[in-house]
């Protein structure tokens, strides 16, 4: 089996394609969260822009929320996920293992999801996350909340909430128990004394700078996107809808810039081992647009700021 992982395989797996039937494994829909209060704390311009001499973390802005702008973006942005959406193969059946919606356990992918993705999957899809028995044909999909789906660690804002508790009283509809633990810090932190004296600095340094917490180290990050790929790639739905940060919407895309509210899709590939002359697959029934190529396929969703 031959698959794609990264935004920039996708042109070598066109050609590929020219000469063996291949066929979409998964689409993977990843959608940044809207502006942050710490967003707007380190904006270009200000006294503690991302870098500068004068940044000083602010601890106050633990698990940052989204800003009024923020609020607003998820908003205006719900036509251009609508158009990103409709990119995805047609749902053909409402059995709950067709979708799978992965959220970052930070407050501000969770705000986004039930602001921006959750109404524009219902315009599109017909989809809800609320729970009602009698509508049978309404499509419930999983959300479940993964720490490996949230930002690498730069600053204060970049840390959680304890208990889960608090998280599960809030966002009812997501699942946290599977795999956030119930007391225990899931985001990165130094494990000992000798870890915290051996990490090297990476973050902008010497010349004023104060972090409030320890920065993620890029291997550490590094691993933690390894098996996240891997645990995306192991499930069984074939649409997943990833709500996350900068810094994990950039890794499965080559590093390219992600605005807040952005969205774009990238498609996983396999070689079909069936007979040729079967030409029926799972995406017979998507949408005409469907037939371009993965990077023309690539929706992207520019957020005003």
């Amino acid at each position: 089996m031959t698959t794609t992982t990264t935004a920039a395989a996708a042109n070598d797996q066109q050609t590929t394609n020219q000469t063996k039937k291949m066929v979409a494994k998964k689409h993977l829909v990843l959608v940044r969260h809207g502006q942050s209060l710490a967003n707007e704390y380190m904006s270009k311009g200000s006294l503690n822009e991302w870098g500068k001499p004068t940044f000083r973390d602010d601890p106050t802005l633990s698990d940052s929320p989204l800003s009024p702008t923020g609020h607003d973006q998820t908003k205006e942005m719900q036509s251009n996920l609508l158009e990103t959406l409709k990119e995805l193969p047609l749902l053909s059946s409402t059995k709950d293992d067709s979708m799978l919606i992965v959220v970052s356990p930070l407050t501000r992918t969770l705000q986004t999801l039930e602001q921006l993705v959750l109404p524009a999957l219902e315009k599109q899809f017909g989809i809800t996350a609320r729970s009602d028995n009698n509508k049978d044909d309404v499509f419930f999909p999983n959300i479940v909340a993964h720490p490996l789906g949230t930002e690498r660690v730069y600053t204060s804002s970049d840390t959680g909430t304890t208990p889960r508790s608090l998280l599960e009283a809030r966002f009812p509809f997501v699942d946290f128990s599977s795999h956030v633990p119930e007391q225990d810090p899931w985001w990165y932190r130094h494990q000992n004394q000798q870890q915290s004296s051996s990490t090297k600095e990476w973050r902008p340094y010497g010349q004023g700078q104060w972090y409030a917490v320890p920065g993620e180290p890029k291997e550490h990050f590094q691993e933690r996107m390894k098996r996240f790929s891997n645990w995306i790639e192991g499930r069984e739905e074939r649409i997943v809808i990833l709500v996350s940060h900068w810094a994990i919407c950039r890794h499965f895309f080559d590093g390219a810039e992600f605005a807040n509210c952005e969205s774009r899709i990238l498609t996983l590939w396999e070689e079909n081992n069936e007979d040729d002359d079967d030409d029926d697959d799972d995406d017979s029934g998507t949408n005409d647009a469907n037939s371009s190529s993965t990077t023309e396929a690539t929706k992207r969703a520019q957020c005003k700021l």
